[in-house]
Order: structure tokens, then C-alpha cells, then sequence
């Protein structure tokens, strides 16, 4: 007899995982992501696309998870965390004295 396959949700869907396990979904006996997918749109009461056979549904995971409002294990995204404060009214360039501010308003 042929072993039963099966599908463990990635970190990255943490939120949804512990959200289908609160709903009585056995999350350690899912089969595929597709299967995931299912529960979570019916059990959600969400419409979520599902993608063409053979195609993955990671992305249409995330995105249910995002619809549900439930947070995820994700990795900070380097690139924001380098930017973090260099532009936008946090950084040097635009910070201004709000004294000067309103002397300038008053003198016009």
C-alpha cells in the first residue's frame, strides 16, 4: 500500500494555518495546497481564485491569508529594512523647525 501524501503549510502561512486548525480543520492531515485552498474559502466565506490545475496555489494562499485579515511568519523585506528612515518625511531633507514654519506664515 502506497504511503498517503501530504502537505505541511509553509511558515509564511502560519496565520492561516492556526486559523484553519481553530476552525476543526486537522492541518497535519492536508493533502495538497489545493485542498488548504478549499477549506479556507469555504470555511472563510471568502472567494478566492482558484488557479488551474497544475499551477500553485501559494500565492492564492497568501492572498487568502491577507483576506482574512490573519498574519503570517513573512521575512522582513531587506530592501525596505535598508531604506528604513533615507526618504519621505522622516528623513533629514524634509524635517522642519515648526518655529521657523509658522514665523515664515506669520511674516507673509
Amino acid at each position: 500500500m502506497k504511503p498517503a501524501a501530504q502537505y505541511t503549510l509553509p511558515d509564511e502561512l502560519a496565520g492561516l494555518r492556526t486559523w484553519l486548525a481553530r476552525q476543526g480543520v486537522d492541518v497535519d492531515h492536508l493533502k495538497t495546497e489545493r485542498q488548504a485552498l478549499y477549506l479556507g474559502t469555504v470555511l472563510g466565506r471568502r472567494k478566492v481564485r482558484m488557479p488551474k490545475r497544475g499551477q500553485p496555489c501559494f500565492p492564492a494562499l497568501l492572498h487568502l491569508q491577507s483576506v482574512l485579515g490573519l498574519r503570517g511568519n513573512r521575512p522582513k523585506d531587506q530592501y525596505q529594512q535598508s531604506r528604513l528612515g533615507t526618504f519621505g518625511p522622516a528623513s533629514d531633507v524634509r524635517r522642519i523647525d515648526p518655529a521657523e514654519y509658522l514665523a515664515t506664515k506669520e511674516a507673509k
